[in-house]
């Protein structure tokens, strides 16, 4: 028993030898980290301090309308490829006023029907844009005396025999608005019509004169005015002393579906 106690005895000592040689270690007692060290659950915090950790977001200015100009009224003068014109712009000069006043008007050329082709020459070796085209023309024709109509082809009958009867060549009128007139001549001239109309008269009945109209198609060379405005006083005192025969007057131009043109 003596030496077991002698033994427990130096181990002890062996124990308490080999911890006295260890550094001491103290438990300090540090306070908790707080701040960026400290990781906290968002659900560990309340309402009030979840909204109090909210980045306040910039609040944004409503944008400003820009008002929209109008490139028409007020272009950019900087801008040197800006070619709408200024109101004082919009004034045509006075040539360019003369041939809007052009537009659609020709010269109109006729003469015997034998030369225009050469006096469309001249134009074509200018370059002036011509062309041919046919006018209708109206011209006064011969004279018809005549008794007015009657209210039927009867009455105008019985009337054409007693004239008949006096020696005067007459006929009934067929159609048209002097229907059931009798004619009682045709002439030329006006001295003769009016001799014939009082001839009618002295026999008692009412006498009245018709001029017809002849229709004539003749060939007119159109000079556009526009591409002729080109060309001096001098140009078209030459051309009538080569063609005294060719009359030239200014007015619409002769427009048809087929065109003769020289050009």
């Amino acid at each position: 028993m003596k030496w077991l106690a002698l033994m427990l005895l130096a181990a002890n000592l062996g124990v308490w030898f080999v911890y006295s040689q260890q550094p001491e270690l103290r438990v300090v007692n540090e306070p908790s980290p707080s701040g960026a060290s400290r990781l906290i659950l968002m659900q560990e915090l309340n309402f009030t301090e979840r909204n109090s950790l909210r980045i306040e977001q910039p609040q944004v200015e409503p944008a400003t309308p820009v008002a929209r100009v109008d490139s028409a009224s007020e272009p950019d003068e900087s801008d040197p490829f800006n070619l709408i014109r200024q109101p004082d712009e919009l004034q045509d000069t006075p040539d360019q006023q003369r041939l809007r006043e052009l537009q659609g008007q020709c010269h109109l050329i006729k003469a015997d029907e034998q030369i225009l082709p050469g006096i469309a020459e001249r134009f074509d070796a200018l370059d002036i844009r011509q062309w041919m085209a046919r006018e209708i023309t109206e011209t006064p024709g011969p004279m018809m005396v005549y008794v007015p109509p009657f209210e039927t082809a009867r009455e105008a009958a019985v009337e054409v025999s007693v004239l008949r009867s006096e020696g005067v060549d007459s006929f009934i009128i067929a159609d048209g608005e002097l229907a059931n007139g009798i004619s009682v001549g045709v002439f030329g001239s006006e001295a003769n019509a009016a001799t014939r109309a009082a001839q009618i008269e002295a026999i008692g009945y009412s006498a009245e004169t018709y001029q017809y109209s002849i229709e004539e198609s003749v060939s007119v060379l159109n000079v556009d005015a526009v591409s002729a405005d080109v060309l001096g006083q001098s140009f078209w005192t030459q051309l009538e002393a080569d063609f005294p025969s060719m009359a030239r007057q200014q007015n619409s131009c002769i427009e048809v579906a087929s065109q003769d043109n020289f050009q």
